[in-house]
């Protein structure tokens, strides 16, 4: 068996391990990437970088790749019922301290690309497509060492490496392998994303929110002039809505939504997916590490999974530097690693959570109560907007900032 060495393997090679390959290549650390795919898939997922992942990714030295291609800019949400009355207004041009006041927003099957065209650049990361994970390789002291990968031909080579990354999403093939246990939640609810034209009524570029009693309506601009369509379904109606001819599946769609009436449907990479809330009971485990959706997953109505995954790796990348310097012993650095992102994670992952309930209620009395406590809110003079403004602040990623300038201040002197 051919037999390799690197300072880091990452196991997982879309948004999560590219970003991760980009985040420790600045310090020029030797980096092996490996994904079991050959090219990028075209699955639609998050679509928007926040403020403070464009902030990370600037002090990469990514972002300018980024600014070459197609972008729009989105200035938060707008949360209406589909009426057209705004329930909430989340506007993230009032954050004109931040750099970037705005979402980034560009087709996730892109933003993965564009990470893997930067790494692929890079002389310190070693890009291994069409490879996968089989078993993960220990050393005398029970600490991972590396891993066995295997081609699509059953050829084999082992990695041996300081440092072993997952950040291979929900299944995680690492996490499984340590034993790591999850809390899990599987939402009562499910997506089915297609693409429209972005239509002239659409207005100051935002996502916007329809609510419904049978599920939200949200819609994401993107370049071109398309935008992005998910319908909240129940999950016994997604073998039926996929099923539907573009006629069809428009015709429900403006049933809630009457707006969207005689727009053309394009359903290319179309695809429906479960909502779950999943957390590590740890972090890392023998010497390996998790970030991303092999750590954590939650709710896609605040669009938040993948930024996570940058934040993850900005953290993480400064603390293995240090511990592959032999400034920090590596079990301190992974257990640091966890002790600041868990709780920030986990408050974001609140805020998906109680963004799923405006997004979809189990019954019509649900929906009208949750109608009723917003339009109560309305009686209190400038309520509604400081809890705008507080939201848009929370989905910027920019609270998070102080608290983990603080930790890493601490912890590295």
């Amino acid at each position: 068996m051919e037999k390799k060495t690197t300072d880091v393997l990452i196991i997982g090679g879309a948004v999560s391990g590219s970003a991760m390959a980009c985040a420790l290549a600045r310090f020029n650390i030797d980096v092996t990437l490996v994904d079991r795919r050959k090219e990028p898939n075209g699955l639609n997922r998050g679509d928007g970088l926040q403020p403070r992942t464009q902030e990370i990714m600037e002090s990469w030295g990514v972002l300018e790749h980024f600014h070459q291609y197609p972008f729009v800019k989105s200035y938060g949400l707008d949360i209406r019922r589909t009426n057209g009355t705004r329930v909430l207004l989340i506007d993230m041009k009032q954050l004109k301290d931040l750099k970037y006041n705005y979402i980034f927003s560009m087709p996730h099957r892109y933003i993965e690309e564009h990470f893997l065209e930067w790494a692929d650049q890079h002389n310190h990361i070693h890009m291994w497509r069409g490879y996968t994970a089989k078993e993960l390789v220990y050393g005398q002291s029970g600490k991972v060492e590396g891993a066995i990968l295997q081609d699509r031909s059953g050829d084999q080579v082992e990695i041996r490496a300081k440092v072993v990354v997952g950040a291979d999403g929900g299944q995680s093939f690492v996490r499984k392998s340590l034993n790591i246990p999850t809390t899990q939640e599987v939402y009562d609810h499910q997506l089915i994303v297609a693409h429209l034209p972005l239509p002239s009524w659409y207005g100051e570029l935002r996502n916007h929110v329809y609510l419904h009693k049978d599920g939200a309506i949200v819609l994401l601009p993107l370049p071109d002039q398309k935008m992005r369509m998910a319908v909240v379904l129940e999950p016994g109606q997604i073998s039926t809505w996929t099923k539907y001819t573009d006629e069809e599946l428009m015709a429900k769609v403006s049933e809630r939504l009457p707006l969207l009436k005689g727009l053309e449907v394009y359903r290319e990479h179309e695809h429906a997916y479960k909502m779950t809330r999943m957390h590590a009971i740890s972090y890392s485990k023998n010497g390996a590490v998790l970030v991303g959706d092999a750590a954590h997953l939650t709710h896609a109505s605040s669009g938040q999974g993948m930024n996570m995954a940058i934040q993850d790796a900005d953290v993480l990348s400064l603390l293995l530097k240090e511990a592959l310097e032999g400034n920090m012993d590596l079990d301190h650095a992974l257990l640091l690693y966890e002790h600041i992102r868990r709780p920030i994670n986990e408050e974001i992952m609140g805020r998906a959570h109680f963004m799923s309930s405006m997004v979809y209620n189990k019954t019509p009395l649900e929906y009208n109560s949750k109608i009723l406590r917003f339009s109560a809110l309305k009686l209190v003079p400038g309520l509604l907007n400081k809890m705008g403004t507080e939201m848009a602040r929370g989905i910027s990623g920019m609270k998070q900032v102080p608290i983990i300038e603080k930790q890493l201040s601490t912890a590295l002197g």
